[in-house]
């Protein structure tokens, strides 16, 4: 079952990694119930293709994540989430493969009219 379709998406905007997605879902995702404190794996595709994988994390929880995590306790009443490196941060010699921002994703964000670069 996929935590926020494609449709359940208003805009991503490139330059801060935010995804703001509709009411309903952003609702969904504010109940910690729905959600693990110690982390919810979700993968993008593009035609059942993993782009990127990572975890709907909570600050609330007391472990790291050293990959791409969303922290859905921090959302914001603007229905966006922010997509990071790391939880709390990249750890020193640390690396994380980042296609947040993969042409793919981009393009199709684009053709669509959702994406933004401000």
């Amino acid at each position: 079952m996929a935590l926020i379709k494609y449709e359940e998406i208003i805009f991503y905007n490139k330059k801060d990694y935010t995804l703001k997605i509709t009411e309903e879902r952003f609702n969904y995702l504010s109940d910690l119930d729905n959600i693990s404190i110690s982390g919810t794996p979700f993968a993008i595709t593009i035609d059942k293709e993993v782009i990127y994988t990572g975890y709907f994390w909570s600050s609330l929880s007391s472990a790291s994540c050293q990959c791409i995590v969303i922290d859905h306790t921090g959302l914001s009443i603007t229905n966006k989430l922010y997509i990071q490196l790391g939880y709390p941060g990249i750890f020193e010699n640390e690396i994380i493969l980042d296609e947040r921002n993969n042409e793919r994703l981009l393009e199709i964000f684009k053709t669509d009219n959702k994406l933004k670069s401000r």
